[in-house]
């Protein structure tokens, strides 16, 4: 996300370059709702020539962000946003200047796509990656911007005075783009959240009245990442029953002892 006041106002001329056509059949948009960000957000225009994709994210949630949108103090804006549920909410119409970049020039030929979640953590999820795949295919097919690296930029390609640098480095560009270029999603992506046991350690005996510490790594599995405070061990037989152990200020809840100890990527160990 980026702030980027216009050098001309909401009511200024349109430029000469008109609204690119489209090179060939378009895929078809996906599943857009509108909600129209606040005019004092963005720059009407008639038309414009769009030959950029910028890729976002919102650093917050998504119905945050679009609330935010709708803020006249914002001052910031983007034409699409993208939930990790893979639904899109329109904002500023394409041919519309939204303030998304840190950059006037590259606000006025691009078109940016703001994604739920944050740029150092790796909390993409498929659908999310899907749903705005689809979307920029469509624009790309659509106004004949060439779908490459090129072409589709993240926030932190966009020169000075940007210093942003979503997406981030957990954004996966190969994927996005084999998408974007109509290749297969993974056959079998796995669950968002899954581990296997890897070691554990405890005292054998414990008499009434003492406490020890115990601890329990798993392996990450699943494709998101485990985030201290996100991500917590729970009570079995049966599952999230309260336990007679829970400790006030020590468990997290009676049905949850403790999260995991520190950020845990996909393929590596977290103790818990």
């Amino acid at each position: 996300m980026g702030l980027d006041r216009p050098a001309c106002t909401a009511g200024a001329a349109a430029p000469a370059a008109g609204l690119a056509l489209p090179a060939q059949a378009a895929a078809p948009k996906p599943p857009v709702q509108f909600v129209s960000a606040h005019p004092g957000n963005f720059t009407r225009r008639a038309s414009r020539r769009i030959d950029r994709v910028i890729i976002h994210t919102v650093e917050g949630s998504y119905q945050g962000c679009i609330a935010w949108f709708r803020n006249p103090a914002a001052r910031a804006s983007a034409h699409y946003v993208v939930s990790f549920g893979g639904a899109i909410t329109q904002m500023v119409a394409d041919h519309d200047i939204a303030w998304h970049a840190g950059n006037w020039s590259y606000n006025e030929r691009a078109v940016g796509i703001e994604h739920e979640g944050y740029a150092g953590r790796n909390l993409w999820t498929m659908d999310q990656y899907r749903a705005s795949a689809a979307l920029t295919r469509f624009l790309c097919e659509h106004y004949g911007i060439p779908k490459d690296r090129g072409h589709i930029i993240a926030h932190k390609d966009v020169p000075y005075p940007n210093t942003h640098w979503d997406p981030g480095p957990h954004f996966d560009w190969g994927l996005y783009l084999r998408l974007v270029n109509g290749g297969p999603p993974p056959t079998n992506p796995g669950p968002d959240y899954d581990g296997r046991w890897k070691a554990q350690h405890h005292d054998a005996s414990l008499v009434e009245g003492e406490s020890k510490v115990a601890w329990v790594e798993y392996e990450n599995t699943g494709t998101r990442t485990w985030t201290p405070g996100r991500t917590r061990l729970g009570t079995t037989e049966p599952r999230d029953r309260p336990s007679a152990f829970h400790t006030r200020g020590n468990w997290v809840s009676p049905d949850r002892p403790t999260g995991v100890d520190h950020a845990t990527a996909p393929g590596q160990t977290g103790r818990f």
